[in-house]
């Protein structure tokens, strides 16, 4: 690879300890609301104690999994960007990114501004934007971040134009030099989404 490795601020996913647990956190009891995140972890609390649904991962099994594709991208020269929309949780971003992932795919604006929050550096948006309010956003975390990479999908000429026209209308205020990235989205003849010819 020829690009620097990604990064996550690691200091704004450490404080995520310190958050306070409400109503508004899914899956987090009454009795436990107002304690902190790491006083939750301390307690312990058992499953039969959690509200359903709730997803719960095993350390072992999620630790060997990254590492084993970690291991086996790295051996190919392969860049691995894991899917961060699937968790939407900082702490994997960050054990991903530090076990050699190239970057974070998220699926739309909301998920990627999360990615932003918490200082990611090279993301991918797995579909195409061409929402104009999204797209200037886009263009100004790229103009006040020089080390920030995104790169997004298109699947035609018109979605690259769209973008492009969008773009455009906000150049005056822009560093020029800060691209957005876009990735040609392939498809197949009777797949769901991509590109399905060469024009």
């Amino acid at each position: 690879m020829d690009h620097p490795a990604a990064h996550i601020d690691t200091t704004a996913v450490a404080a995520l300890r310190d958050e306070r647990v409400d109503w508004r956190h899914k899956a987090i009891p009454p009795a436990l609301w107002g304690r902190t995140v790491a006083e939750v972890l301390a307690a312990a609390p058992r499953l039969s104690q959690l509200p359903m649904p709730v997803l719960s991962l095993s350390r072992v099994a999620m630790s060997h999994n990254r590492d084993v594709l970690a291991e086996w991208c790295a051996e190919r020269g392969m860049a691995l960007a894991p899917h961060g929309k699937t968790t939407m949780a900082p702490q994997l971003w960050a054990e991903q990114l530090a076990a050699g992932a190239w970057a974070i795919t998220v699926a739309n604006l909301p998920q990627l501004a999360v990615a932003r929050a918490f200082g990611v550096s090279r993301v991918i948006v797995a579909n195409a934007v061409v929402s104009p309010l999204a797209l200037r956003w886009i263009a100004d975390q790229l103009t006040e971040d020089p080390a920030l990479e995104i790169l997004v999908w298109a699947d035609s000429p018109r979605t690259v134009a769209l973008m492009h026209d969008a773009l455009a209308a906000h150049a005056a205020t822009v560093d020029p030099r800060r691209a957005l990235g876009v990735l040609v989205e392939r498809g197949a003849r009777g797949g769901r989404t991509g590109a399905r010819d060469e024009v």
